[in-house]
């Protein structure tokens, strides 16, 4: 998948409110005002407080390179999540999952 078919499909999270966090086991869990869910399985870093302060914060904006893909929320903070061959923990970096939507993989 190319950088820009990544940005486009995560681009539906923009505006989106953080209703959940959750570190469940060894990945990132984001529910969204509207449902959707992002499963984060990459070694990610989050720029902020603390990753759990996102809840409540609006995604502002999305920006996908080779190396990462960059969140940015409400607040200024950032979660960015690599997709360099050492950030993989499996063969999966992301899922996207949305009502009524097949998921969407990234790996």
């Amino acid at each position: 998948m190319s950088n820009r078919e990544i940005e486009q499909m995560l681009r539906v999270l923009t505006g989106l409110m953080i209703q959940k966090v959750e570190e469940v086991h060894d990945y990132l869990q984001l529910v969204f005002s509207d449902g959707t869910i992002l499963n984060v399985f990459n070694k990610y870093q989050y720029e902020g407080e603390n990753i759990l302060s996102i809840k409540g914060k609006k995604m502002n904006s999305i920006k996908e390179t080779d190396q990462s893909v960059l969140f940015s929320f409400s607040d200024g903070s950032h979660l960015i999540v690599g997709l360099r061959d050492e950030d993989y923990s499996g063969p999966e970096a992301m899922e996207l999952i949305r009502h009524n939507e097949p998921p969407i993989v990234w790996n």
